[in-house]
């Protein structure tokens, strides 16, 4: 019988907006699950990877890269403020 190794899915997160006084961040999550052979959840665990400040005094957001891993942000599903405020602004490579 031939063993079939497991699988590792990651999916990466956008957090819920943290309201600080006119300032607002933005945590981003790595989401990795653990699969076995016959689809069940071994196990999963979640990787703090960066961070997005927004608000009145930043000419663009700015993102903290926690591990200096960059990632893209067209692929998040970003709330629909953050987006706005991407959109309208010149961005800021991660």
């Amino acid at each position: 019988m031939q063993e079939q190794l497991a699988l590792i899915e990651n999916k990466t997160l956008v957090g819920k907006r943290i309201p600080m006084g006119q300032v607002a961040l933005y945590p981003i999550a790595r989401l990795s699950i653990l699969r076995a052979s016959n689809e069940s959840i071994q196990s999963f665990w979640l990787s703090p990877i960066a961070l997005i400040l927004t608000g009145p005094g930043f000419d663009i957001p700015l993102t903290l890269a926690i591990n200096n891993e960059k990632f893209d942000l067209e692929s998040l599903d970003l709330p629909l403020d953050l987006r706005k405020s991407l959109d309208s602004k010149k961005r800021h490579p991660l």
